[in-house]
């Protein structure tokens, strides 16, 4: 079998994010951003159940005023007590929302993988590594034309085998956006797209599937904070946003490819790159031996539980290191 380095398709989307979510499973940014322990779900589910029984209680004290204190003051004791059980009926669907939101939902992160793929594909460098059969793989009546020029990179696989191509490695690369040139009209439409896609993503889902959004945010924010202090480049970076190669072909050389694939074009425009790792090992050892050394470290807290992002440079490459400590 050959691994196949590649610009990104449609048909690769399913495996791209099957290849994303295998290799961020047990990431500690995702645990931070996603993750909802089970005492906060015990504390919604507690603080549920008891306004359910506050509700019945006054509920039953309303019609009791009715029966034994007159008319008049029943209807008034009624009437507030119904706004009670209006106000917190719709805390109860509240909190049946917010719980539907605390729970990280796959199916949501397909939908939303998708979107981003779909937007990377016309605007970005999004690669995959695809195993494919050699030439000695495929009958002869089967062989079609050789098209060199969808082909970018060959790796050799010792292991062979008959199955069709799939994706074991996927990298996610966004394109220098110089800041003094405003974004084309063409670049203002493919993001808003994506926005919509996103919007109606969270409508069907009914939230964010998870996201815990103030911590979003925060990462955000300590982001913005970062680029705007080390993008001295006017013409901008190479940031690559994702990289991750399924755990059985570690060591083949694939994050590699997918890493270099981009730098050494970089290299030869004389640009710079970017990227953020979220663990220490053995991600950040691998990128050093890539080219990337440590620069600085940069913390995002949220009540304690702190993420912290390490930078890393060497010459024309910046790497940010991102890791969280709960």
């Amino acid at each position: 079998m050959l691994v196949e380095i590649r610009r990104m398709t449609k048909e690769d989307i399913p495996g791209a994010i099957e290849c994303v979510q295998t290799g961020f499973a047990d990431d500690p940014y995702f645990n931070w951003v996603f993750d909802v322990s089970k005492k906060e779900r015990a504390r919604y589910s507690k603080s549920y159940m008891q306004e359910k029984k506050n509700v019945s209680r006054r509920n039953d004290q309303a019609d009791h005023s009715t029966l034994f204190r007159g008319p008049e003051r029943g209807v008034s004791e009624r009437a507030r007590f119904g706004c009670s059980l209006s106000s917190s009926s719709a805390r109860a669907s509240e909190w049946l929302f917010d719980k539907y939101l605390l729970q990280f939902s796959k199916d949501r992160n397909d939908v939303s993988l998708t979107n981003r793929c779909l937007w990377g594909i016309k605007n970005g460098l999004f690669y995959v590594a695809r195993e494919v059969p050699s030439a000695s793989d495929v009958p002869d009546d089967q062989k079609g034309p050789q098209e060199p020029h969808e082909r970018t990179s060959l790796l050799r696989d010792k292991s062979s085998s008959s199955s069709p191509a799939r994706v074991v490695g996927v990298a996610m690369w966004l394109l220098p956006q110089p800041r003094s040139k405003p974004d084309s009209w063409f670049t203002y439409f493919q993001t808003w797209l994506l926005s919509f896609r996103q919007l109606l993503t969270n409508i069907r889902f009914m939230g964010r599937g998870g996201l815990r959004v103030q911590r979003y945010r925060i990462w955000k924010a300590a982001q913005a904070n970062v680029q705007d202090e080390l993008w001295t480049d006017e013409r901008g970076y190479y940031f690559c946003n994702v990289v991750a190669v399924r755990p059985e072909v570690h060591g083949k050389g694939i994050g590699r490819q997918l890493v270099n694939i981009v730098t050494q074009q970089a290299d030869e425009e004389g640009m710079k790159c970017y990227l953020e790792s979220s663990k220490q090992v053995p991600n950040i050892q691998i990128y050093e031996r890539f080219g990337f050394k440590l620069i600085r470290d940069m913390v995002c807290d949220d009540n304690g539980e702190t993420c912290k992002v390490r930078t890393l440079s060497l010459d024309q490459t910046v790497l940010l290191r991102l890791s969280v400590n709960c």
